[in-house]
């Protein structure tokens, strides 16, 4: 696959993500996972969360403040995941995507507001 994010397949409890740094801090209303292309090697389930980032640096996946922004929640192949956000409100600056356990994802779409500066 040359279009797109797909991690190598494991076995257990592995769970695979990436945190995204968004454009300008701002809110988020809705999150597109898009799984096109990836028919047999699409996540079974993702998990969104949103971070507001106050420190330098970048944060890591063990950082606290993450907030669940998409519930985890089933995927399929070669489609557009649309959901809405649970803490639409609040202001961030990242976004965590963790595919569960692995898989293909061709795009992530983040919508929302930027935040009044």
């Amino acid at each position: 696959m040359g279009d797109g994010w797909e991690t190598r397949r494991t076995r257990g409890e592995h769970v695979d993500w990436a945190i995204v740094k968004l454009g300008a801090r701002g809110t988020i209303e809705r999150v597109v996972v898009d799984t096109a292309h990836f028919r047999g090697n699409f996540p079974q389930k993702v998990r969104v969360e949103g971070l507001n980032w106050e420190r330098d640096g970048e944060p890591g996946n063990e950082e606290g403040g993450w907030v669940e922004l998409v519930a985890e929640s089933k995927t399929g192949p070669d489609a557009l995941h649309e959901f809405v956000a649970m803490e639409q409100g609040k202001v961030y600056t990242h976004v965590k995507l963790v595919m569960i356990p692995n898989g293909g994802v061709k795009r992530l779409q983040i919508w929302g507001a930027r935040a009044a500066s």
